[in-house]
Formats: structure tokens, sequence, C-alpha cells
């Protein structure tokens, strides 16, 4: 996949329109409403209980970028609910899309709820491939769990932050009220695994828990000592004065 894509924006209109930048709204918002097409297509070309074609998920991620695939497939699948998976179903919860009835049906791909699902679920393989980590690697439900002293996965799928590689995913949560899952709108202060740094990030950025079973042990090692730091010994005494 390419390292750069134009900007994804997930405000609402009257946002960005505040803001100056309604232009550069509109731009992403027409590019939203070409993914959707491509994914139609995409899907479209299955049929009924057909097969995609190999390439055809990649070759809208390289087109687009997980991101914005992501966003619409997230927008598109709200739409489906009844005839979609529960994990998909939580994971299209997961990213944010301004409810704004105006312009969201815009870039909704419509298609049979079941063919969405099984195309979501194709982008989480194709992303797997590219070494990055889903909500489909947590456990427990996203918006249920307690985060606070757990490792935590960056959602990939609506981050804006350049993914290097699957390393950077993964945090451990210290504290903050959004360590709680009724406060969704709070931050969170956590320790990135990679290097040990550590920021304020909101809840909403978080794909959820990781799941142990897909804990890699240079991540399990970096734990160990976040959760039981070395205690720094005194020197010891000679237990005499000392001459001179």
């Amino acid at each position: 996949m390419k390292t750069e894509y134009p900007r994804l924006d997930r405000r609402f209109r009257s946002d960005a329109q505040r803001a100056g930048q309604l232009r550069q709204w509109e731009e992403s918002l027409r590019l939203n409403i070409q993914c959707a097409k491509s994914i139609e297509e995409a899907i479209g070309s299955r049929g009924s209980g057909g097969v995609m074609k190999h390439g055809d998920v990649e070759a809208i991620l390289e087109q687009y970028g997980i991101q914005r695939v992501s966003f619409v497939l997230a927008n598109s699948v709200r739409r489906n609910l009844q005839t979609i998976s529960g994990k998909v179903s939580d994971w299209s919860m997961s990213i944010s899309v301004p409810y704004d009835e105006k312009y969201i049906s815009r870039f909704s791909a419509y298609a049979d709820g079941r063919l969405l699902d099984a195309f979501v679920k194709q982008i989480w393989e194709a992303r797997q491939k590219l070494g990055l980590y889903g909500i489909e690697h947590c456990a427990g439900e996203w918006d249920c769990v307690d985060y606070q002293g757990k490792t935590l996965v960056l959602n990939a799928d609506c981050t804006d932050r350049s993914l290097e590689s699957l390393e950077d995913q993964l945090w451990y949560a210290v504290d903050g009220l959004g360590c709680r899952p009724e406060n969704w709108g709070c931050s969170i202060q956590a320790v990135r695994l990679s290097d040990g740094k550590t920021e304020t990030l909101g809840r909403s950025v978080f794909a959820g828990v990781l799941d142990e079973r897909y804990l890699p042990d240079w991540a399990a090692e970096k734990l160990r000592e976040l959760q039981n730091p070395q205690q720094e010994q005194p020197e010891p005494s000679s237990g005499g004065m000392e001459m001179t």
C-alpha cells in the first residue's frame, strides 16, 4: 500500500465550515462517494453467493487506504445491521462516523448485508497481511471493558496516525477517566510498548483489549517491566564509622 493518502475528514460539515475548511471537507466527501461505488462494484461482481476475485479487496485498499475504506464500510454496515454478524457490527460501531443523514447516505455502499459482512472480513484478512491488529484480535465487548492495566490495540481502521508496523499499535493503559467504558469521550494515559513513550489518548482511538493469544513475546516482556517495576535498592552500609 501507499504510505500517504488524501486526508479523510471525519468532521460534521458544519464544523468544517466554521473552521473555514469546507473545500477540504467536500473533497473528502467526494472520495468517500467514489470509494463506496468501488466497493459496490466489487461486491456486485461476485453476485449472489459468488466469490470475490482474488486481489479485489487489496486493489480497493491500495486505491483509497485502509482508513477511508473502513470509514465507508462502517457507515454502510450500520444500514444493514439485521444481517450483519456480531463481530462486524461491533467493528462498525467502534469507528466514529458523524451522523448527518443528508451526507452519510451518499457514501454508503448499497449491497446485501451478508455480502457486506463477508467483504469486511476480507478487509480484515488483507489488513493482517500488512501486519496490523484489528478488533478481531481483541477480547470482550469493546464498549463494556475497563481498560486500566490492560494491553490496548490502537485502532488501525480509524487512526490518522501513520502505522509503520504492528508494534506501534500496542499500548498499556495506566489510568484516566477514559479507562471506564461509560466514559467514551474521556482520555487515557497510556504507554506505547514499542518504545515506552507515554501519551494521553482518547478512549475512542482504541479497538479494544488485546486477546492474550495474540500477545507477542517482546510485548509480554515490556508488560512485565511496566507491571512489576524493579525497586531501586539502597547502597549497602558498612555498619561502622568511616576512618579519616
